[in-house]
């Protein structure tokens, strides 16, 4: 016994056409359409679903300095590599300054692009952080101190 589709009675319930839409509605119900069937309970049951064992994956924890040093190691502006990716630059920003990480698709799409493998199994096992030369400052890189004027008290 079930409830009703139309009006919430519980009782034995037909699969009924009414109107275009095949409803499970008690015998009084019944009367607005056409019956197809005797409804059971079970009918809509299933057995326990099998579910594959996936190996579940994950973005390397130093992705965004990964991205950056790839990124400008191949001249590429954030504007560029986000048209590139057909991303929005705020959100490739937002990557390189570890704010968020990317989805598993798009993480797999920039690793394709850069060469990198930025997609790694989670199985426990710690993922090593790439060694990254640490870039030195030259006369053509700018500081925040470069843009600041210091106004000095009397």
């Amino acid at each position: 016994m079930a409830a009703c589709e139309m009006c919430g009675k519980i009782s034995n319930l037909l699969t009924t056409d009414i109107e275009g839409s095949i409803l499970r509605v008690c015998a009084e119900c019944a009367n607005y359409g056409q019956v197809r069937r005797a409804s059971s309970e079970g009918m809509y049951r299933r057995g326990p679903v099998k579910q594959m064992p996936q190996e579940e994956f994950e973005v390397v924890g130093n992705f965004s300095t990964l991205l950056r040093h790839e990124r400008t190691k191949r001249g590429l502006t954030q504007t560029d590599f986000a048209r590139l990716l057909a991303e929005k630059d705020s959100v490739v920003a937002k990557w390189e300054v570890a704010a968020i990480k990317p989805d598993l698709d798009v993480a797999r799409r920039v690793g394709k692009i850069l060469g990198l493998t930025l997609v790694v199994k989670q199985n426990g096992v710690a993922v090593e952080k790439a060694e990254l030369p640490v870039p030195k400052r030259g006369a053509t890189e700018f500081t925040l101190g470069d843009f600041v004027k210091v106004r000095k008290r009397k």
